[in-house]
């Protein structure tokens, strides 16, 4: 590993010491001039009603950050509204600062970006080449969390979330300066050393997505055509259940569960709230989930009978009927839901069986899903919805099966995931060690 001959102290926690011969400075002694170094977009109000998809000049914002992709985004503006918003213009090698969601957030932009402007969510930053190299810039400033910079945002922000992130907080930020030529030679070594760790990283990417999707159809295969391959076949007459084997039936979900809807007892009646009955929404369960105990929220007994809501017996099947169609889960205890759910329970069927015959037809549900503002599958559609049914033991036997090959892909999955995420803090590592001088190119 080469190191530099000696260190300093750089006075800054987050960056510890840097070699003697580098300076420490601000952002401010590094941008292009006080006037034209750093921009906030304009005011929200003057893109009101003036942002659409089919014209000449796009609207970039903090999306383009998040991604590092200049592409995505489907909002555009006129001529006249690009002539007078021209001073937010974003042009190759700026700086784009995201200053919400996520603390600092940036992005170099690239040559080849198509004409256009920031949005009202977006600083920019235009640096002197002179003093900084822009691609060495982006590697100190964020590239994947970089701490050099994030701790002292977070120390110096204002308010809880990112409105508090502004030019005076931007310009006042110390960061490490090699020579120029050092500073290039350092932001080639990483785009190199980077890519082929992103390289990785996609490759673990790829095999999670493979592993899931593999998972979805051993989940299809064994709910649809059972454990004996050598069963005789029928055609079920369901599209997207197909063929099932001869001795099983296909029964509409209401013959096979109890169905009931759930409720929202009045936010304003404090007797109605912060009980010992948990009540969940949709939002308080998740694709990956199998089980699920209790909600954010709890009510109480006259929070149920004040709303309609159904208190439902353990190893019920809870679906989300909206935002999304199609999530499923098992309670491990009694509760009660919003409207947004509908709980399943089972009259003479192994809800574990169920939870995955429902998880596989997602698709489907949702092409039974109407509304405006977002799709919800009615109760009735629900009720009506056509699932397999095997026989009880069949049920049994292939939940059993499930249960052990499903626990198998997912620890595979899981595996990935941590490579996934020790490439990333290898990555973050990299970079944090080379644009501090604590290795050298």
């Amino acid at each position: 590993m080469k190191q530099y001959d000696t260190y300093k102290d750089s006075g800054i926690a987050w960056i510890g010491e840097i070699p003697s011969e580098w300076e420490m400075c601000r952002i401010k002694d590094v941008i292009l001039s006080a006037t034209d170094g750093i921009k906030i977009g304009p005011y929200g109000s003057s893109l009101t009603n003036k942002v659409f998809s089919d014209l000449p000049y796009k609207v970039y914002g903090q999306w383009n950050i998040a991604s590092y992709d200049f592409n995505k985004g489907n909002s555009f503006i006129s001529e006249d509204t690009y002539l007078d918003l021209y001073g937010y213009k974003v042009e190759p090698n700026d700086i784009l600062v995201s200053m919400m969601g996520t603390i600092g957030k940036c992005a170099l932009v690239p040559n080849d970006i198509q004409e256009g402007i920031m949005d009202s969510h977006v600083v920019k930053i235009r640096l002197n080449e002179k003093k900084i190299n822009p691609q060495y810039f982006e590697y100190l400033y964020d590239k994947d969390f970089s701490p050099c910079v994030i701790g002292q945002l977070k120390k110096n922000k204002k308010g809880s979330i990112m409105e508090g992130l502004n030019s005076t907080i931007i310009k006042n930020i110390f960061i490490s300066l090699p020579s120029l030529s050092e500073q290039q030679s350092i932001a080639t070594f990483l785009d190199t050393k980077c890519g082929e760790i992103d390289a990785l990283i996609s490759l673990q990417e790829e095999s999670i997505s493979e592993l899931q999707a593999y998972k979805q159809s051993v989940i299809t295969e064994a709910v649809t055509k059972g454990l004996n391959p050598n069963a005789k076949m029928k055609d079920s007459g369901v599209e997207w259940i197909g063929e099932i084997p001869e001795e099983w039936a296909v029964c509409s979900t209401k013959h096979l569960f109890n169905l009931y809807s759930g409720g929202t007892p009045k936010t304003d009646n404090d007797s109605f709230w912060d009980g010992n009955i948990p009540w969940i929404t949709p939002a308080d369960f998740k694709t990956e989930d199998v089980y699920i105990s209790k909600g954010r929220r709890s009510i109480t007994q006259n929070g149920v009978d004040s709303c309609g809501t159904t208190i439902v017996p353990a190893n019920s099947v809870i679906f989300s009927k909206r935002a999304p169609i199609g999530l499923v889960v098992l309670n491990k205890e009694p509760l009660c839901t919003n409207q947004g759910c509908i709980s399943c329970v089972p009259k003479e069927t192994f809800s574990k069986y169920y939870y995955y015959a429902m998880s596989v037809f997602t698709d489907s549900y949702e092409l039974y899903g109407a509304g405006t503002t977002f799709k919800e599958i009615s109760a009735t559609s629900f009720a009506n919805f056509k699932l397999p049914n095997p026989s009880f033991e069949d049920q049994h036997s292939i939940a059993t099966y499930l249960d052990e090959k499903t626990s198998q892909i997912d620890s595979l999955i899981s595996l990935k995931q941590q490579k996934m995420e020790a490439l990333k803090d290898y990555k973050k590592s990299i970079i944090y060690e080379y644009v501090t001088g604590k290795k050298r190119v």
